[in-house]
């Protein structure tokens, strides 16, 4: 890597991620040199995050990682909430707020199918709240019957956190509630387009590119406030709740209530709102804009925070 950004004049070198040697080496390989180095935290500094292995966290960034992210030209954050975490940690360089992409796929009609769909997609892991979702279904499963409820994911960075959820869900006697493992590709396109209602319940989400994804698919959301999706009610695409059963037992009785032709209108909304403002075409303007200004220098960008 020292190599590379020697031989071909680097501008920038791009980090993503903490707490990990690998997002340590670009900053190590560009020292002395010309090279601006730029981190995106991915989430990594949110309180939630910093309470997983937190003994270990602060060796780490105590011995390691803090004179490495001092040396950093400037911060990457997708949304708000990372902007203001970024700044709890300490750091004071400059921070562009710049969302993830989505691709906005063409839009396809759902199948006719047995009963109305809430879908769950994502990392099954504890932050995802998922546990909270099961609880909340159990309180609308009986006046609700053509709904059903489906999560889709893979519990491979907590082996066995699955079969809890799974262990829960029976415990709780739940009904028309299915397990149905990873999708990838056309499959977790179409796991999007033929539900009614996309559930995010996460305690902590940097971006929550699900919720983005979903909009595309023009699938309305309930997500909780521990994403930085509050502006979902503005532009009536969903419902932005607070963490908890009770909350999100709400939410489900009113959205399981509207008439489909409703939550369609409320996912082209969404979908509306993803192109406008999400699209990568746009993302791709302006973190062409930020390096271009860390390299050249020029005008400050309308998106990079300097307080």
């Amino acid at each position: 890597l020292r190599q590379q950004i020697v031989s071909q004049n680097c501008g920038v070198v791009h980090a993503h991620s903490l707490w990990r040697f690998v997002n340590l080496y670009p900053a190590m390989a560009s020292r002395d040199t010309a090279t601006k180095f730029v981190v995106s935290p991915r989430g990594t500094l949110s309180e939630v995050a910093l309470n997983y292995s937190p003994f270990v966290k602060k060796i780490f960034h105590k011995f390691y990682q803090a004179s490495v992210l001092e040396s950093a030209a400037a911060f990457h954050a997708t949304s708000e909430k990372e902007y203001l975490e970024i700044r709890a940690a300490g750091f004071c360089q400059p921070i562009a707020v710049i969302p993830n992409g989505i691709r906005v796929p063409k839009y396809t009609a759902g199948h006719v199918k047995k009963f109305k769909q809430v879908l769950f997609i994502g990392r099954i892991h504890p932050i995802k709240g998922i546990d909270n979702l099961l609880r909340a279904w159990s309180l609308v499963q009986n006046t609700y019957k053509d709904w059903q409820l489906v999560i889709v994911g893979s519990d491979a960075e907590t082996p066995g956190y699955l079969s809890e959820l799974k262990q829960l869900a029976r415990s709780l006697s739940l009904e028309r509630c299915e397990f149905a493992g990873s999708v990838y590709g056309k499959d977790k396109a179409n796991a999007y387009s033929q539900s009614d209602i996309v559930v995010l319940p996460s305690y902590s989400e940097n971006f929550g590119m699900v919720v983005a994804e979903s909009l595309a698919a023009a699938t309305p959301v309930i997500v909780s406030k521990g994403a930085p999706w509050e502006k979902i009610i503005q532009e009536d695409a969903g419902w932005s709740i607070d963490i908890g059963v009770e909350p999100l037992e709400l939410a489900l009785k009113h959205a399981l209530s509207l008439p489909v032709n409703e939550l369609k209108r409320m996912g082209c909304n969404g979908r509306y709102w993803m192109n406008r403002d999400f699209s990568w075409k746009a993302v791709a303007v302006d973190m062409s804009c930020f390096y271009d200004w860390l390299t050249n220098g020029g005008d400050i960008p309308s998106f990079v925070r300097m307080d």
